[in-house]
């Protein structure tokens, strides 16, 4: 599935579908929280919510954690808020 994601000044990623009509809503929205930038923009064709996460933080954030947390797992849905436009896409590629 092809996303639309912006980093919210919330803290949060609010991931759509592409061509959500919510989408435009987003870019206008007049109160909090606002978009702040947007993060992917629909061009890569996704398999699974845990591959877009995963990604999302494996920029250094992901390894840096795992290594200051030895032993533990770092949860890649933290902060993740995927919309309804995004069901169908699964959670894990094993879904």
């Amino acid at each position: 599935m092809k996303l639309i994601a912006f980093n919210m000044s919330s803290g949060e990623v609010e991931i759509h579908k592409a061509g959500c009509a919510d989408i435009k809503k987003i870019r206008t929205r007049r109160k909090p929280p606002w978009a702040q930038d947007q993060v992917e923009f629909g061009e890569t064709d996704w398999t699974s919510k845990y591959d877009f996460a995963h990604d999302y933080w494996d920029n250094g954030i992901l390894s840096e954690w795992e290594a200051e947390n030895p032993g533990e797992k770092f949860d890649v849905f933290q902060e993740m808020d995927f919309k309804p436009c995004t069901s169908s896409l699964p959670v894990s590629a094993n879904d």
